[in-house]
This record gives structure tokens, C-alpha cells and sequence, in this order.
């Protein structure tokens, strides 16, 4: 997988699953990845859980934002992950 540079000052790569585990893990949009605004996650099929989570936060730049009018519910993902 490609490195993600989260904090601008430190790129990584992702961690990757052997053969028996890919299999295992749920696909969004072709990709084992499922990125969110600060994190990005890899879903077990089987065990309904993460298998890794990785998160960006940087509590020094931290803002408020309004949450007014955002309309996201579990419903959304389910509907985007391929069973």
C-alpha cells in the first residue's frame, strides 16, 4: 500500500495482511482501506472488528467545527461495503 503522510512531517506505510487475512477483510470501493477525515481503518468480516486503525490527530491545530446539518448515519458505510 502507499505511504500516507497524516502529519506532514511523517509518511508511513499501512500495514498489510498476509494472503489468509486479505481475504477476511471487508472491501470499500475495491480497497481493504476505509479512510475517514483523521483515521482510516481495515475491517475483519469475520470477527465484525478492526484488524488495524491508524489515526490522525494533531491536538496542537485542533478546531471546532460545526456538526449543523451533517446527516451521516451506520446506514451510509453498510450500504457502500460490499457483502
Amino acid at each position: 500500500m502507499s505511504p500516507r503522510d497524516f502529519t506532514c512531517t511523517t509518511a508511513f506505510d499501512l500495514p498489510t495482511a498476509n494472503s489468509e487475512i486479505a481475504e477476511d477483510l471487508v472491501q470499500l470501493d475495491d480497497s481493504p482501506v476505509i479512510d475517514y477525515t483523521h483515521f482510516s481503518l481495515a475491517l475483519s468480516r469475520s470477527r465484525k472488528f478492526t484488524r488495524w486503525v491508524s489515526w490522525n490527530i494533531d491536538g496542537l491545530r485542533m478546531q471546532l467545527l460545526s456538526r449543523a446539518g451533517i446527516n451521516f448515519t451506520k446506514e451510509q458505510l453498510r450500504t457502500r461495503v460490499e457483502t
